[in-house]
């Protein structure tokens, strides 16, 4: 199944039981969802807590992320366009306190996660329009339990321009 929600392309496999009358899904993971041709694709390894990519490979918005985990804990790859002129350290504290993740000036163009060892593709339905963008990952810092330190405040942010 493939579909897109927000701008990105997402994949995933489910299976359904039924258990009595109930059924229930069990996600069986992502699939790579291909990327179009003429769409950049940006290669970028994440680690605790860092996104390793040199961002002067996006010369436009026509592109695309390969995520590759090379870390020990799940990360993920959001992608978010913000003001020319916000501060980084501010938005990121606000949209972990916010309950929704919904900040002023902050619009969020899609997600994907890789578990330790996976690559993941996100892929946009459109180029990405001028403008600055922060790539992100908010998931708890496992090391500190289920509900650790999101990644981004610990640092795993990257910001970037689209000419």
């Amino acid at each position: 199944v493939q579909f897109a929600f927000t701008t990105a392309f997402e994949k995933n496999v489910w299976t359904l039981s039924k258990t009595g009358s109930a059924w229930k899904v069990d996600e069986e993971g992502d699939l790579v969802v291909d990327v179009p041709e003429g769409v950049k694709l940006v290669r970028l390894d994440v680690i605790e807590f860092a996104f390793g990519v040199d961002t002067s490979e996006i010369t436009d918005g026509n592109v695309a992320f390969e995520l590759s985990n090379v870390g020990k804990q799940a990360h993920e790859l959001g992608i978010a366009s913000i003001s020319a002129d916000a501060n980084i350290d501010d938005l990121i504290q606000q949209i972990v306190d916010s309950p929704e993740g919904d900040v002023p000036g902050v619009e969020f163009h899609g997600f994907i996660e890789a578990e330790v060892g996976a690559t993941s593709n996100l892929v946009f339905t459109e180029p990405l329009s001028p403008g600055r963008y922060l790539m992100l990952c908010f998931l708890p810092d496992t090391a500190e339990g289920p509900d650790g330190t999101p990644h981004a405040v610990k640092g795993m942010v990257k910001d970037f321009t689209v000419k």
